[in-house]
């Protein structure tokens, strides 16, 4: 799981409500990560182009649309939001866990089809946006999923979406998310 999804309720706990403000602060934790990552994987060679170009551009377009939902929605949905979501990713860590899969993908030749990836980079974004996470716990199962991608390739790929699309999204964020009064 992503740092954010630790981060996010942790700056609520210790610091109270503002859930916007803690959005607004992992996301750029969440581009400086992402460039790191991204780094480490370029230099292993997992980072496989023709990926990352498919899925940046749906990625970038809806981080700046889920960005514009999060701003518009209520603090208490926004938090109701975030906890289904972490939800949501406990019940597929359960499930994946208890699963008996190996970690060379979900079977079958890679698919990466532009549509199949440019749908797993506007979710990706979508959900990055919207709550303020990196978006690798969106990312890496829809790629293994959908595409049928290996373990390495969509753990890099992730990175090297996110490194953009959380920049674009924590710099939208922090200039236009809404305060508490």
């Amino acid at each position: 799981i992503g740092g954010s999804l630790v981060m996010i309720p942790a700056l609520t706990f210790v610091y109270g409500r503002d859930q916007q403000l803690y959005q607004a602060s992992a996301m750029v934790v969440n581009a400086l990560v992402a460039a790191t990552a991204t780094r480490r994987h370029a230099i292993a060679g997992a980072i496989k182009r023709r990926v990352v170009v498919r899925m940046l551009p749906a990625a970038i377009a809806c981080v700046l649309l889920g960005v514009w939902a999060s701003n518009h929605l209520d603090q208490r949905w926004l938090q109701l939001v975030f906890g289904g979501f972490m939800l949501y990713v406990a019940l597929q860590e359960t499930r994946s866990m208890l699963a008996a899969r190996g970690s060379s993908g979900v079977g079958g030749s890679p698919q990466d089809g532009r549509l199949a990836l440019a749908g797993v980079g506007g979710v990706t974004g979508f959900v990055s946006g919207l709550l303020g996470i990196g978006g690798g716990g969106v990312a890496v199962p829809l790629l293994r999923g959908m595409c049928r991608l290996p373990l390495r390739e969509a753990i890099a790929a992730s990175a090297a979406v996110m490194l953009v699309s959380a920049a674009v999204g924590a710099i939208v964020k922090n200039a236009t998310f809404p305060t508490i009064d």
